[in-house]
């Protein structure tokens, strides 16, 4: 059995180098994340901590004459995530390993387990990136990306204040906490200097960790139906937009990734419309020719968007900025199988695991879109 155990183990092992790096090309955000270096192996400690700047030195007029006034500059807060995990499991007794051969097996159980395993993890894993890790019973699930994007109501369109849902709101009012810190507006400090919220001039203290929240059934949009089959062009022009409040080309979104049905009603909408495409080089060369592209920025969809989630009440969209985002595993590859024989119940057990999580460096750089009121 030991001679069985080994061979099964260095076929698992050699089987999961090749099949991960399909897994991770399968689903668009984590192939961007491959193509970019921003999934990382090896990862120690008891999880990740990064500092997050969010003060600037305050600018002072001066010309060449005039005194300067000195101060320390306090310009960063610390944000950490503990390490969270995955596991797919089999087992096989010694007499399902006797019987199960020969002609009379239909299926060939021990050389199908590395193959179901690793196909049953890739199905769920993709869909992990979408969670609020913050919620109750995932606590030992990875932070995805809803894990920042709890809500508290809509901003006031005319005057930035939190209030109820309102149909009347752009946007949702941001009330979170990630990786120990708060993304609330204005939560350490700053202000909003001129307009309202996410439009006009904030500090950068304001909201460094804030994300934007569009709600795309919103009455302030133009719309002849307040829904996203009408609205849909509108409401992520507003957040592409909004999302770049954020300076300099790192600051722009990379992606966005829609409901399967939002995807649809979107090209619905664009088919209306005299356009010239653009195709996109690196999502093209990712193998992802099923998008389209609005202000520059990519648009498609994939299996398992989450609805009706951290107060949105239907389908949703999101929108990445992948230099800001890393997949952290814990180990020398991002799955790894182990096996071993008990010999009192004389059953061989597998398992394939994931000891890791994703990090998002600030909400600030991250897009929601859904209907919130």
């Amino acid at each position: 059995m030991a001679d069985t155990t080994r061979t099964i183990l260095t076929t698992l092992k050699e089987f999961l180098r090749g099949y991960e790096t399909e897994t991770l090309r399968n689903r668009i955000l984590t192939a961007l994340l491959m193509k970019r270096g921003r999934i990382k192996y090896g990862a120690g400690g008891l999880g990740p901590q990064w500092q997050v700047k969010f003060k600037q030195a305050t600018i002072q007029g001066n010309d060449g004459t005039g005194t300067l006034t000195f101060s320390e500059q306090q310009r960063y807060k610390q944000a950490y995530l503990p390490y969270r995990g995955y596991a797919v499991v089999d087992s096989a007794t010694k007499r399902t390993r006797v019987l199960n051969k020969g002609a009379e097996a239909l299926v060939n159980i021990m050389e199908t387990i590395v193959t179901n395993l690793t196909e049953d993890l890739e199905e769920q894993f993709g869909q992990e990136f979408y969670i609020d890790g913050n919620a109750s019973g995932n606590e030992d699930r990875m932070h995805g990306v809803e894990s920042f994007f709890g809500i508290n109501g809509t901003l006031n369109v005319s005057t930035g204040a939190q209030r109820s849902a309102n149909a009347a709101d752009l946007v949702a009012y941001p009330d979170d906490s990630y990786a120990t810190l708060d993304t609330d507006l204005g939560g350490y400090s700053g202000s909003q200097t001129t307009g309202t919220w996410p439009s006009g001039v904030a500090t950068a203290d304001y909201d460094f960790y804030t994300p934007v929240m569009v709600n795309y059934t919103s009455t302030g949009f133009a719309g002849s139906a307040d829904t996203w089959a009408q609205q849909c062009l509108e409401s992520m022009r507003y957040g592409i937009n909004k999302a770049r409040r954020n300076s300099g080309k790192k600051g722009a979104l990379d992606l966005i990734v829609l409901d399967g049905d939002l995807y649809r009603q979107f090209l619905d909408k664009q088919d209306s419309k005299e356009r010239i495409n653009i195709e996109n080089t690196e999502m093209r060369e990712l193998g992802f020719g099923n998008m389209t592209q609005l202000d520059g920025v990519p648009i498609t969809w994939e299996y398992g968007i989450p609805a009706s989630i951290n107060g949105s009440t239907g389908s949703q969209g999101y929108g990445f900025n992948v230099d800001y985002m890393e997949l952290r595993s814990c180990q020398g590859q991002l799955f790894e199988p182990e096996t071993g024989y008990d010999m009192s119940s004389r059953t061989e057990r597998f398992v394939v695991d994931f000891i890791g999580n994703l990090i998002c460096q600030s909400p600030r750089h991250f897009l929601k879109l859904a209907p919130y009121a």
